[in-house]
């Protein structure tokens, strides 16, 4: 064949019966006659030429918004328009197909272990019209949800819309592919931004690894990677279609980062079968969950008043009863009842607000979420904690528990926070507290023993936390200040074998004397860094690891860092009264389960810790817990943890337990 112009590149023939496609080789232009041959093969049937015009002296075009970097045969517009040749048939041939999907979400707070929940559905894409799911079945960190009613929790076209830039070319497992770079022309619509790997001889799409660009409320960040598989169809013909989704999202939700993992396995797929609208019939007059792809996000189907599927609002709040009990050591009782309610609600009057009410008797706390302030990416929350309990700070000196120094303590808070997130997958916040602290007497504390004078602290916390590929790392820096700080502390004179250890001791009880108050403690520096990283195993397994160290200035016993239940936790040591100016911990956790009905969580802890006020030593202690859930009566969930000490530095702690036994409800409020 033979081109009238020489001013020709990328020459490829596309063969629309087989749906096969490649460059042609030897294609010789002659500038001279200003013509070009090309070898081809003819057959018959219908084969279309694809080449791209260059700009010679004299023959300059007005090229696209497009960017070539480096030297290639190819370039951006010849691989978009390949691949819109590619589409255009691929989708003139697609009318519908249905496949199965499993959709699981991995759901964490900042560095914290997640809770899994996945879905096995019926998928069903038809040309025109948005994919739809049917949920058949439901998995609560791996465990068969049992009710008939799930609970409700909360498509990129490479087209005009974006500028493309060719940076090379790429393998995706066997497939050789072009690799281009996209953003949107417009940056104030919420497009995406990223690579597309397009396989080099059909122009199919293999890989699209993509960020969302300008989310609304109360998306932070949202990054997803689509992988594409060869499938094929029943008139023999090769079909690409998505299989394989995996991404990340991270919301501002009562004012913490809420991180959602995700993943999509599709499989079976069935293209063009004429049971397609049978199947789908089938699955709308089911009692299951079915949800529709829509311009505005995946929306629930609901029934109208004849019973026909239409698409409808999902719920805006959440209810969860709770009923537990908790032991640790340090309580007021052996063992602390729990009953209350978790209320959230995430469009308060219509608007993007979020409100989290969690009332428990024992623990209450109260949060307001603006997660976009004056419409800009800052959300502001307003937090309240209040607790009905004390706990004992207990006091150890070597490992010797000294019961006379016994201090009752409780405390209340409330704090405002403004945070924004720098790029993608960072965000800084900073936080005003004010917490009152309450000191009592023991029934073992001793007369000669000064109490601290109830106070108002007040905080300045500045934190970053970054998370991608279920990596998270975080840092803090807070500055307390005490309204008022008086002399506290013991009086009892030291024995000789206090002297012996602590040449000099004002008092028996080092690190906690009256004779050794430092006024300066009156305002106190905490800085805490910690990075974790969750690995998910097939079968509903999964490997976390953590590692924390925690540093400070200017702390004394009511300042330090201890081990608890609900923060720097070391299983079996929540209470235990262990309390460090610096230190590490580190946390191994592999979770399985067991045919779909108890989920165990198996935990390693092991913390390396100093406490400058009573030693000159680092000290080693070690916990293992044994965490899990299953399916109980009436759609409730079961949830246990019990931590033991293993190994402790200070003898009479090995042993020691925590216990948490609870049952969450989950309200239906469709």
């Amino acid at each position: 064949m033979v081109l009238d112009t020489a001013a020709v590149r990328g020459v490829g023939v596309y063969d629309i019966v087989g749906g096969a496609a490649g460059p042609i080789r030897n294609v010789r232009p002659d500038f001279k006659s200003n013509t070009t041959r090309v070898p081809v093969f003819v057959y018959d049937r219908p084969q279309v030429l694809q080449y791209a015009r260059v700009a010679i002296q004299g023959f300059e075009a007005e090229k696209e918004q497009v960017d070539i970097k480096g030297t290639s045969l190819f370039t951006a517009e010849e691989v978009i328009a390949g691949h819109q040749v590619f589409m255009a048939d691929q989708n003139t041939r697609l009318q519908h197909y249905r496949a199965e999907a499993r959709l699981t979400y991995h759901a964490k707070i900042g560095g914290s272990n997640s809770i899994d929940i996945a879905f096995d559905n019926n998928f069903y894409l038809e040309k025109g019209q948005g994919a739809e799911w049917e949920q058949k079945a439901l998995y609560y960190n791996g465990v068969l949800w049992k009710s008939k009613t799930m609970p409700e929790l909360p498509d990129i076209n490479l087209n005009k819309d974006y500028t493309y830039e060719y940076i090379g070319r790429d393998k995706v497992g066997e497939y050789d592919c072009h690799v281009i770079r996209f953003k949107p022309i417009d940056p104030s619509k919420s497009l995406y931004e990223g690579k597309a790997w397009i396989e080099t001889r059909t122009f199919a799409p293999v890989k699209i690894a993509t960020v969302q660009t300008n989310l609304p409320s109360p998306l932070l960040s949202s990054d997803e990677k689509d992988l594409f598989a060869p499938i094929t169809g029943p008139d023999g013909t090769t079909y690409w279609l998505l299989e394989r989704v995996e991404g990340q999202q991270v919301l501002s939700v009562a004012g913490a980062n809420l991180v959602l993992l995700r993943e999509i396995d599709f499989k079976e797929f069935q293209i063009n079968d004429p049971a397609f609208a049978e199947a789908r019939r089938r699955s709308y007059d089911s009692e299951h969950t079915m949800l529709r792809d829509t311009d505005k996000g995946l929306k629930y189907l609901g029934r109208n008043g004849t019973g026909e599927r239409v698409v409808k609002e999902g719920a805006k709040s959440v209810l969860l009863g709770l009923a537990g009990l908790y032991h640790q050591n340090g309580l007021e009782y052996p063992v602390l009842p729990l009953a209350g309610v978790d209320y959230l609600n995430f469009k308060v009057r219509g608007r993007d607000a979020q409100v989290n009410a969690f009332i428990a008797g024992a623990f209450n706390t109260f949060t307001l979420t603006e997660p976009r302030l004056f419409g800009r990416r800052i959300d502001a929350t307003v937090q309240a904690l209040a607790l009905a309990f004390k706990v004992t700070d207990r006091l150890y000196v070597r490992g010797d528990q000294h019961e006379e120094d016994d201090v009752r303590n409780r405390f209340q808070r409330v704090s405002g926070s403004l945070g924004t997130a720098l790029g993608n997958f960072f965000k800084v916040k900073g936080t005003y507290e004010l917490e009152y602290d309450e000191y009592g007497s023991d029934s073992k504390t001793a007369d000669t023993f000064i109490l601290p004078r109830d106070t108002l602290i007040q905080s300045g916390v500045i934190e970053g936390e970054f998370n991608r590929a279920a990596w998270t790392v975080t840092a803090s820096a807070q500055r307390g200040w005490r309204r008022r700080w008086e002399p506290w502390g013991d009086q009892t004179p030291a024995t000789p074998k206090t002297l012996a250890d602590f040449p000099g001791a004002a008092c028996d009880a080092p690190g906690s004397c009256l004779a050794e108050f430092d006024p300066a403690g009156k305002s106190f520096d905490q800085y805490e860094f910690s990075v974790s990283k969750q690995i998910f195993l097939p079968l509903f397994q999964k490997l976390r690891f953590e590692a924390s160290w925690l540093t400070g200035s200017r702390l004394d016993r009511f300042s330090e860092f201890q081990f608890s239940y609900f923060g720097n936790r070391l299983r079996g040591l929540g209470g235990a009264g262990v309390r460090y100016d610096r230190g590490g911990i580190v946390r191994a956790q592999y979770s399985f389960n067991i045919a779909e009905v108890v989920r165990f969580d198996a935990s390693l802890d092991s913390g390396y810790v100093k406490d400058g006020l009573t030693s000159d030593r680092f000290d080693r202690f070690t916990g293992f817990g044994i965490a899990g859930n299953f399916m109980g009566p009436w759609s409730t969930i079961i949830q246990f943890d019990v931590g033991v000490a293993l190994q402790s530095d200070i003898p009479g702690l090995r042993g020691d337990t925590e216990i948490l036994l609870g049952m969450l409800k989950y309200f239906d409020r469709r």
